[in-house]
């Protein structure tokens, strides 16, 4: 069906250290959302949406759907090979629900977001201290008339953490429910205080899946799968990508249904992370039809 890129109304609120919010119309279906950030009609570049969007949140019926920062979202772009270093649009922060790097368009449109059962949906841009550059948000969506519900959705989920020594870390809190969920994947920052990786394991009760893999094998098997991993560095926003997805496979997610344990174990080696997110993606509804 064709796809209509279509304006809404501009966020509201948009001032520094706020929460600037823009409505989604429950219609059709949607495939993408954008932001168009700019100030008295410059257009933003990539470094200051960074710097001065804290947080974006998509909420589809008062659930999120998407809790990330706009750095997380452009370094996820760019590791499913969307584009290069800092090549992307221009004022532009996109928000893909029907994934762009799958293996067909009728792939992609099953995770697009069906509005049929949706009573509200909005984005929240949680701003900084400094606006500048971004002082007007405009919101567009690329949308088509299907009457179809959510159904199978990926939703972008942001867990914070700390751990301020070096050694072993052992996660066992991320969420075990619904049934109907699964782990796409899970991507470690290496935080506020460069954490160096040395390796992760993945451990669902006593089976290792990801048994003590280093940074950088973990990199060379996900290069060799049509993903573009940071390196490891000191460098602020690199990332140790725990990805069962990988190579387009949607196959190969980690169901969570008859789940009880599910735990990280990250060897942070010369330093510590101290702060630092791991951002799930998570494939919400599984085995539920999104036509109507």
């Amino acid at each position: 069906m064709y796809k209509q890129m279509q304006k809404l109304a501009s966020f509201q609120g948009v001032s520094a250290s706020g929460i600037a919010t823009a409505k989604i119309n429950p219609v059709g279906t949607i495939y993408g959302a954008f932001i168009r950030c700019s100030t008295s009609g410059t257009l933003a570049t990539v470094a200051q949406i960074k710097a001065q969007i804290a947080d974006v949140v998509l909420r589809i019926n008062s659930e999120e759907i998407i809790h990330a920062t706009p750095t997380f979202l452009y370094d996820l772009l760019k590791y499913k090979g969307y584009y290069a270093g800092e090549d992307a649009p221009v004022g532009i922060l996109p928000l893909y629900f029907a994934q762009r790097n799958m293996a067909s368009d009728q792939e992609r449109s099953l995770y697009a977001l069906g509005m049929a059962d949706v009573q509200t949906a909005q984005i929240e841009c949680r701003m900084a201290a400094t606006i500048t550059n971004v002082a007007n948000l405009d919101l567009y969506v690329l949308q088509t008339a299907e009457p179809r519900i959510m159904g199978q959705h990926i939703r972008i989920i942001k867990y914070p953490f700390n751990f301020a020594t070096t050694g072993l870390q052992e996660i066992s809190t991320l969420p075990l429910s619904p049934q109907t969920m699964a782990y796409l994947g899970l991507h470690i920052e290496n935080g506020s205080g460069f954490g160096a990786f040395d390796y992760v394991t993945c451990r669902v009760g006593n089976y290792a899946i990801h048994d003590q893999i280093p940074h950088d094998l973990c990199n060379m098997e996900l290069y060799h799968n049509d993903r573009t991993p940071e390196a490891a560095s000191t460098a602020a926003a690199s990332y140790y990508h725990l990805d069962f997805a990988r190579s387009r496979d949607m196959s190969s997610m980690l169901p969570v249904a008859g789940v009880t344990d599910l735990r990280l174990q990250i060897n942070w080696a010369t330093n510590a992370p101290v702060a630092f997110n791991i951002y799930a993606e998570h494939l919400w509804n599984l085995g539920v039809q999104s036509s109507k």
